[in-house]
């Protein structure tokens, strides 16, 4: 995946979110987050760029600039931040995004056993 876009866009995908969902979380607009699906933004602020790679759940390096490994947790771990992240947020919205993600990863971990 050569673009930043194209990278969101993967990732975004296999952990079934929505731009609405991103945006919640990252703490942007929907419209930022539309630019970076749509490739009018090339490079993120760091803030912006570290949250996104959390909710990713990539590494911030993989995800800015296509190169090193991918992955940032083991989807056991990742399951476990996602749900550390809900329970610390009051944002009603934001929990129930966290609780998508963690069951994303829930299954991904189930998966992996097998």
């Amino acid at each position: 995946m050569n673009t930043l876009a194209k990278r969101i866009a993967s990732r975004q995908k296999e952990l079934g979110l929505t731009t609405k969902d991103i945006a919640t979380l990252v703490g942007v607009s929907v419209q930022a987050v539309g630019q970076w699906e749509s490739g009018g933004t090339e490079n993120l602020k760091h803030e912006h760029l570290f949250a996104l790679a959390d909710v990713l759940n990539v590494s911030p390096k993989w995800l800015a600039l296509g190169v090193g490994p991918m992955g940032e947790l083991r989807a056991e771990d990742a399951f476990a931040r996602a749900l550390d992240c809900r329970e610390a947020t009051r944002d009603q919205a934001a929990r129930k995004v966290w609780e998508r993600i963690a069951a994303s990863f829930a299954k991904s971990a189930t998966f992996a056993k097998r």
